[in-house]
């Protein structure tokens, strides 16, 4: 209410002062993963992050990974970052080959978990053919993660026994795809190759993947993640 601020003045910075530990908290922990093999998927975008320029375009379809797009992505912001929160799946590397041949003077990077890539892979012939500059960059922790979430989450028989029925997809080589519909590929299975990935695929005048190893017990921020 008008003119009584001071009243509310002390709740305000103890929920502030709250916030900005839980965020720390949260920092913490994903940090503690920096530098793990298999790769922590926060890193790969910290380190995908460092060497995009200053007008990309980025095209989230990471699903469990996305709130690390967003929380260590500088571009993340309107008119720069594209994402969508919904039922459908594959639409990621179809929307960053339209997005890149409507602004040909941006680069559009395309940052894709396995599962969405699989349903959208096709588009990589068109961004071959077209000779489309993205780079999709498949975040590969071998499962349908966010269904491996729910199940986590909904405690029941899968959690108890480890087994989630239909959502494992280990085995699929990303960069052999990639090759057959004409686009480069490299693979990433340490954290110390990322850097040299990462400027490869921006360096190359047409459309690159980079295919990273992640840890399949990381859910996402804020999730306990997939008991081992």
């Amino acid at each position: 209410m008008r003119g009584r601020e001071h009243e509310f003045a002390p709740r305000r910075e103890n929920t502030l002062r709250q916030a900005a530990g839980a965020r720390e908290q949260a920092e913490s922990a994903v940090k503690a993963k920096w530098n793990k093999v298999p790769i922590a998927p926060a890193q790969v975008i910290a380190a995908l992050d460092q060497f995009l320029p200053d007008n990309a375009i980025i095209v989230d379809e990471a699903v469990r990974a996305s709130g690390y797009v967003k929380r260590h992505c500088r571009h993340a912001g309107p008119g720069r970052y594209y994402y969508y929160d919904g039922a459908a799946l594959g639409w990621g590397l179809g929307t960053a080959v339209g997005i890149q041949l409507a602004l040909p003077n941006r680069r559009v990077i395309a940052v894709v978990g396995d599962g969405a890539a699989v349903f959208g892979i096709h588009s990589l012939w068109t961004a071959a053919r077209l000779k489309v500059p993205i780079v999709t960059v498949v975040l590969d922790n071998q499962s349908y993660g966010a269904v491996v979430a729910a199940l986590v989450d909904y405690k029941g028989e899968a959690l108890k026994r480890g087994v989630y029925p239909g959502c494992d997809m280990d085995g699929i080589d990303f960069p052999s795809l990639a090759a057959g519909f004409g686009v480069p590929a490299k693979s990433v299975s340490n954290p110390a190759d990322l850097e040299p990935a990462f400027k490869w695929a921006l360096a190359a005048q047409g459309p690159t993947l980079v295919h990273v190893r992640t840890d399949p017990a990381d859910l996402g921020p804020g999730h306990p993640g997939r008991p081992n």
